[in-house]
C-alpha cells in the first residue's frame, strides 16, 4: 500500500490568504460605516445648528412699553396746608389721567407710576395693567373727575397724610375686548358718578397716593349730579 501523498500545490484550498481577504474587507466595510456615520453626524448637527439659529433670529425681542405720561414731580420741603393740598390734588388727577392710559394701552406699562403712587395705590394700578394686558381689553375714552374734596389734612402726622373724596364719572368710556365687542355693562354699571376715596402721604418730597377706597353710597351720593 502506497503511503498517504500530499496534495499538489493546486488542489488545496489558499485558506491563509482568504482569511487575510476577508477579514480587510470586513476592516474596509466597517471603516466606511464608521466614515458615514461621522459624516451624517457632522450633517445631522450642522442642521440642528442652522435651525437652532434660524429660530433663535426668528423670535422677535420684546419692546418694553413706553413711559407714562406723567408730568416730572421735583421733590420739595412740605409746604403749608394750602401748598400741600394743592400739591396733593394735582396727584390725584395725575394719577385718574395716569389710570386713563394704562386702561387704553392695555401693554402692561406703568413706568413712571411710582412718582404718584405708593403702596396698596401701586400695587392695585400693577395689578390692574397687568390684567388688562393677560385680557386683552382696552378702554375707550376717559373717565373724568367731576368733583374733589378735601376731607382731611394732618400734615404733622409721619408721614404727613390728606384724604381726598374724589367723584369720578366712567359714563363716556366704554371696554372693548379682541373683537371688539363691547363689556361696559359687566365692568361699569353706574350711570351716575362713583366716589372715590383716596389717601395721600408725603414721601420723599412728594405728595403720591397710598390708600384707595371706593365706599357704598346711597344713590350715589354725595356724587349725584
Amino acid at each position: 500500500m502506497k503511503a498517504p501523498q500530499p496534495p499538489h500545490d493546486g488542489s488545496r484550498p489558499p485558506r491563509r490568504t482568504k482569511r487575510i481577504v476577508i477579514a480587510a474587507s470586513v476592516i474596509a466595510v466597517v471603516v466606511a460605516a464608521s466614515g458615514l456615520a461621522v459624516v451624517g453626524a457632522l450633517n445631522s448637527g450642522n442642521a440642528s445648528g442652522a435651525s437652532d439659529g434660524a429660530s433663535e433670529s426668528s423670535t422677535p425681542t420684546p419692546k418694553p412699553a413706553p413711559p407714562l405720561a406723567i408730568p416730572t414731580q421735583t421733590p420739595a420741603p412740605l409746604g403749608d396746608a394750602e401748598a400741600s393740598e394743592k400739591t396733593a390734588n394735582a396727584a390725584v388727577t395725575d394719577l385718574v389721567q395716569a389710570n386713563n392710559e394704562i386702561l387704553q394701552r392695555a401693554d402692561g406699562g406703568t413706568d413712571g407710576l411710582d412718582s404718584i403712587a405708593a403702596g396698596f395705590v401701586w400695587g392695585e394700578m400693577q395689578a390692574l395693567a397687568t390684567q388688562r394686558q393677560q385680557e386683552g381689553l382696552k378702554q375707550i375714552g376717559d373717565a373724568k373727575i367731576t368733583r374733589t374734596t378735601v376731607s382731611s389734612v394732618d400734615l404733622s402726622a409721619s408721614p404727613p397724610t390728606i384724604v381726598f373724596d374724589v367723584c369720578i364719572d366712567t359714563s363716556s368710556i366704554d371696554v372693548v375686548d379682541q373683537n371688539g365687542e363691547s363689556l361696559k355693562d359687566q365692568l361699569y354699571s353706574s350711570s351716575t358718578p362713583t366716589l372715590n376715596v383716596y389717601g395721600a402721604q408725603f414721601l420723599d418730597g412728594l405728595w403720591k397716593l397710598v390708600t384707595h377706597d371706593i365706599p357704598a353710597t346711597p344713590d350715589g351720593a354725595p356724587c349725584a349730579r
